[in-house]
């Protein structure tokens, strides 16, 4: 777990530069927003609903599988609370619930 944190930060740092040299003209500090909000919604709940699989797959497998399915699991939620009519400004914490959700099914597993 603390080589899994070790790389998420490492790919942060990395994700932070390569959006930098991206939109060179922009600032720094909007590079470093956007690369956490990317990882804040996509990558972070990813690697959470990923726990459950740490023993078969590898830490890259996992992230891109998970980022992969947590963008869509975060897109097909918005969409149908939006279709119900809850409010857009309460979809951050759709990411939250993810990380939770995943965090609890993993660690299931494992008793």
């Amino acid at each position: 777990m603390k080589e899994d944190i070790k790389n998420t930060g490492i790919i942060l740092l990395v994700f932070i530069v390569m959006t930098q040299v991206a939109f060179y003209k922009s600032s720094v500090w909007t590079s470093v927003i956007f690369s956490l909000g990317i990882f804040w919604l996509f990558v972070i709940p990813g690697l959470a609903i990923m726990l459950r699989w740490t023993d078969e797959l590898d830490y890259l497998h996992r992230l891109v599988i998970g980022s992969t399915v947590a963008a869509a699991i975060l897109g097909i939620l918005s969409y149908l609370l939006g279709i119900v009519g809850v409010h857009s400004k309460y979809h951050i914490y759709l990411p939250i619930l993810m990380i939770i959700g995943g965090y609890l099914i993993g660690n299931q597993n494992k008793k």
